[in-house]
């Protein structure tokens, strides 16, 4: 039981670093995201709500995946945020000939396909502790239950 709530704190607490660092960078070069996003083709249209949408989930997701009472729902969002960010950096990759770059921190020193890679490994990151997370708290279900049983 101390192995999955070891490996779900650390699981979101390198969730927490990268959506934390990331989250806050968006904001505070708000408009220079917002002029990267409005050049991409797939969802320039959409600029305007993206450059909110995505630093503030990022944000909130953070505070779920730090509260554990939340934990899953965090990793839940956190899965389906990178997948998205996943399938968008392989899109670009597969179908833009210009790729445009408005990567921060760790990643600004990455070439799309190192991005594309350190994507996939946040997702799957994300999925394990989705997957540790359930079993965990079927674990502490079952154990309710056999303690209910005998009382």
């Amino acid at each position: 039981m101390r192995t999955k709530e070891f490996l779900t704190g650390l699981f979101s607490g390198i969730l927490i670093l990268v959506f934390f660092y990331s989250g806050l960078d968006k904001l505070w070069h708000l408009n220079s995201f917002g002029n990267i996003v409005s050049k991409s083709p797939l969802i320039g249209h959409y600029s305007e709500l993206i450059m909110w949408l995505v630093p503030v989930s990022e944000l909130v997701i953070c505070i779920l995946l730090f509260i554990p009472k939340f934990r899953f729902v965090g990793f839940c969002l956190s899965f389906l945020m990178m997948l998205c960010f996943t399938l968008y950096i392989g899109y670009m990759i597969a179908y833009v000939p210009q790729l445009p770059c408005n990567c921060g921190g760790i990643t600004k020193y990455m070439n799309w396909h190192q991005h594309l890679y350190f994507n996939v490994g946040l997702t799957l990151l994300a999925l394990w502790g989705i997957l540790i997370e359930t079993k965990r708290r079927m674990d502490y279900r079952i154990k309710n239950d056999e303690y209910n049983r005998k009382s």
